[in-house]
């Protein structure tokens, strides 16, 4: 008989790097993530980096597995079902994660960017320049919008922006909008996390600096319509639903309690 329950610890974020960005105690922090090791049969974290790091606080010899963060199920049929535009998208919360400098340099090309996600800064200095770059009558902010109502918003845009700040707690992420961009099946500017990195894919294009991701999003706007590699998108993320995180997640817990 399959054992009945199974205390299983997953660990999305690096909640002690990112204790003050989210006005959180981190002594608070280490004492509830102390406690959930100690009890947990099982551990995982959704990221290789952010693994590493829960294991060197885990008790000796306990195991951290990867499941990283997945999208809904893409849809595979070729082709875009509406003329995309020379424009990018933002989606997702928009707070001290995001590098501005790489924002800045995208909005300064003239591209239109659409931003939908709320704001959950607490920076002044961030939120300034937060200010100043909703301002621009090249972006288009629509604030929080149900998942179900991404779709067509995505579908007009050209590319996807993944602009997160290197720093210790995004080195931990998994960014989900990667893969609701790939998804939609649009091309996908990322900065250099460890995160794009363990996707290894050419689907992606990475830009390391403010200028080198800038000028990745105008090749990728300035470039002819591929809908075999939009159907490649799609097939890529079709291969990283939940669906296929909540398998992973099963077997795990098979393998312990056979």
């Amino acid at each position: 008989m399959k054992n009945s329950g199974v205390n299983v610890l997953y660990v999305t974020d690096d909640w002690l790097s990112g204790a003050s960005m989210m006005g959180l105690s981190k002594r608070r922090i280490a004492g509830i993530l102390d406690q959930n090791l100690a009890s947990a049969k099982i551990v995982a974290a959704v990221s290789p980096y952010l693994a590493a790091a829960v294991a060197a606080l885990a008790p000796a010899g306990a195991a951290v597995e990867v499941i990283p963060n997945g999208c809904r199920a893409a849809t595979t049929e070729s082709g875009p079902s509406v003329q995309r535009t020379r424009s990018a998208a933002l989606i997702g919360q928009l707070n001290e994660r995001l590098d501005m400098d790489v924002l800045e340099a995208v909005l300064s090309t003239g591209t239109p960017i659409t931003v939908i996600g709320p704001r959950t800064d607490r920076d002044p200095r961030l939120g300034q320049r937060l200010d100043d770059f909703l301002a621009s009558p090249k972006v288009t902010w629509l604030g929080t919008l149900p998942a179900s109502d991404l779709g067509p918003h995505l579908a007009a845009a050209g590319v996807g922006l993944t602009p997160y700040a290197d720093n210790e707690f995004n080195r931990s992420s998994f960014p989900l909008k990667t893969l609701d961009y790939l998804a939609a099946g649009i091309p996908v500017v990322a900065t250099d996390l460890p995160a794009v990195q363990w996707l290894d894919t050419d689907l992606v294009s990475i830009g390391a600096t403010a200028q080198e991701f800038s000028q990745k999003v105008q090749a990728v706007l300035e470039a002819s319509p591929n809908p075999t590699r939009e159907s490649d998108r799609k097939r890529f993320a079709a291969q990283h639903t939940w669906q296929a995180r909540s398998a992973g997640l099963l077997k795990l817990i098979d393998d312990v309690f056979p």
